[in-house]
C-alpha cells in the first residue's frame, strides 16, 4: 500500500474506553485524486479524520503519507511534510486584511521563520504571491479588505488560499461546504475542482450532491469500519450503504 498511495492507513484503530470509534480501517488515497469520506451519523468519520492528521492519536494501526511512516509524529510535523488540514476551524485571522491572512501563511513556509512579525520590507516581498493565491480563489480584488468582513462562503474561500500558502502534497478539507448556501457551494466546490488538478485532496462532506460532482474515489464509513469504496454510482447502488443510511436515518 505505502508504495501505490500518498496517504494511507493499515488495521487503523482508535478505542474509547471499550467503544471502537474506528475499527481496523486500511484505507489508501491516490495521489492526483479527489477522495471524499462519507457516512451516516455516528460513522467514525471525524475520528478517523483526527486520526490521518494527528491531531489524534491511534490505539493501534499504522499511518503512511508521502512513503513515511507518520504514526507517531506530531500535527505540526505532519502539516510541514505537506500534510495540510483545513476548515475543522476559522482559519484566518479576522482583524488583519486577505493580504496579511496569505502573506502569514506563505512565511510559515519558509525555513526557520516561526517569528511571523518581521520587517515590512521581508513581508512586502510575499506580497506577488500572496495575490496570485488570492487571485486563484477570486478574491484579488478584495486583497485590502479586512478577513472579518467576508461573508461565510469567502471566508472559506480565504482559507483555501491561506492552505494553498503551505504547499500541501494532500489538503485535508473538514466539511468544507457546512453552513453554506446554494451560490456559496457552487463557488467552493468550483474552487476545490480546481485545486484537485494540481492537487491530492481528502475531504469528509455530507453534501452527497457535492461528492458525487467533486470525488473520483469515495469511501464510506459506518459503525467505525470502512463499509464500502469506489465511484459515486459504486457506493450509491451498494446494498450494504444504502441500509446503513436507512437505518441511521441519515448522513450528518
Amino acid at each position: 500500500m505505502a508504495d501505490t498511495y500518498i496517504l494511507s492507513c493499515e488495521d487503523l484503530v482508535r478505542s474509547f474506553g471499550a467503544f471502537r470509534a474506528v475499527d481496523g480501517i486500511t484505507l489508501g488515497i491516490r495521489e492526483g485524486t479527489i477522495h471524499a469520506l462519507i457516512g451516516p451519523n455516528g460513522a467514525g468519520k471525524t475520528t478517523f479524520f483526527n486520526l490521518l492528521t494527528r491531531f489524534l492519536p491511534g490505539t493501534s494501526g499504522t499511518i503512511r503519507f508521502d512513503g513515511r511512516d507518520i504514526t507517531t509524529l506530531s500535527p505540526e510535523t505532519v502539516a510541514d511534510l505537506g500534510l495540510i488540514r483545513s476548515f475543522q476551524i476559522s482559519a484566518i485571522f479576522p482583524s488583519l486584511s486577505l493580504l496579511e491572512n496569505v502573506r502569514i501563511a506563505l512565511h510559515r513556509r519558509e525555513p526557520g521563520t516561526m517569528a511571523f512579525w518581521r520587517s515590512g520590507r521581508t513581508m512586502h516581498r510575499l506580497n506577488a504571491r500572496a495575490i496570485d493565491l488570492l487571485d486563484r480563489v477570486g478574491l484579488a480584488d478584495r486583497a485590502a479588505d479586512t478577513a472579518g468582513q467576508l461573508s461565510y462562503g469567502r471566508k472559506r474561500a480565504l482559507e483555501l488560499a491561506t492552505a494553498l500558502a503551505l504547499d500541501p502534497k494532500v489538503l485535508l478539507l473538514d466539511e468544507p461546504m457546512a453552513g453554506m448556501g446554494t451560490e456559496e457551494i457552487d463557488r467552493i466546490a468550483e474552487l476545490i475542482r480546481d485545486i484537485g488538478m494540481s492537487r491530492t485532496i481528502l475531504m469528509v462532506e455530507h453534501n452527497l450532491s457535492v461528492v458525487a460532482s467533486l470525488a473520483q474515489e469515495i469511501s464510506v464509513l459506518a459503525q467505525g469500519k470502512l463499509l464500502a469504496q469506489g465511484s459515486y454510482a459504486q457506493v450509491s447502488s451498494d446494498p450494504a450503504v444504502i441500509e446503513a443510511y436507512i437505518g441511521s436515518g441519515g448522513h450528518g
